[in-house]
């Protein structure tokens, strides 16, 4: 029966398989999966963007997208030793085994010898999950603790003047980034909604200098306003 192949890995040894690439999907699946990783960061500064252009690229090589979207699902949901115990279908051991091998890629280098190292001992051969999981340790990148401390700083920081305006929109910037590079973005809607609500433009507490350019915003159409174009008008007289 389509997708129920034999597993090699974890066969039979506790979650079961995952869902099951369609039939549908199929179809579309490319005869090759392709994509190209640069070298990993030398420090952890830069995991956060390279993690996060890592998840773009495998959006953008042409595979269903439902597809891809449950794959990037299964590789949030789970550690890193559940990953060891998920029978993955063939389709979705093909894009594990590619992940693994340009891991493998964008590791080499000297610099990288810890990383090598981890990867080889603790993750099953051409397991790419797994191996991201790793890298995810190398650099301390907590998902979780990151995105609660960006939410906690867009929920309760406050902006009174024009003053304090540059660094309010920069801090705001930086922090719905981090949301996007955790995989949790926050809706174009709720950003126009808390920017409203922190700037208060056409209120006597509020930042009046903004109240013209959120006029000339407001005479769009909804589905033309975009929040992060926003955020650079605002911006402009900072720059």
């Amino acid at each position: 029966m389509f997708g129920y192949g034999p597993s090699l890995r974890g066969a039979g040894s506790g979650l079961g398989p995952s869902p099951r690439t369609t039939e549908r999907e199929a179809q579309y699946f490319p005869r090759e999966v392709k994509f190209n990783l640069k070298p990993l960061p030398e420090k952890m500064a830069g995991w956060m963007w390279y993690r996060y252009r890592l998840f773009q690229k495998l959006r953008s090589c042409n595979m269903p997208p439902s597809f891809v979207a449950r794959y990037i699902k299964t590789y949030h949901d789970n550690s890193k030793d559940d990953l060891k115990r998920i029978d993955l279908d063939e389709y979705e051991r093909e894009l594990d085994a590619k992940l693994f091998d340009k891991i493998l890629d964008a590791a080499d280098g000297i610099q990288y010898l810890e990383h090598q190292r981890r990867i080889i001992s603790e993750c099953t051969e051409g397991a790419g999950m797994q191996a991201l999981k790793v890298l995810d340790e190398i650099y301390e990148f907590n998902r979780d603790q990151l995105s609660t401390d960006a939410q906690r700083w867009i929920e309760n920081t406050s902006c009174s003047s024009v003053a304090q305006a540059g660094a309010y929109l920069a801090g705001l910037k930086y922090n719905l980034e981090i949301l996007n590079a955790c995989e949790q973005p926050m809706s174009n809607v709720n950003v126009l909604s808390k920017l409203k609500t922190v700037i208060k433009p056409y209120e006597k507490e509020g930042i009046y200098e903004f109240s013209h350019t959120y006029s000339a915003y407001k005479t769009r159409s909804k589905a033309d306003r975009d929040a992060y174009e926003l955020i650079a008008k605002l911006s402009e007289r900072y720059a």
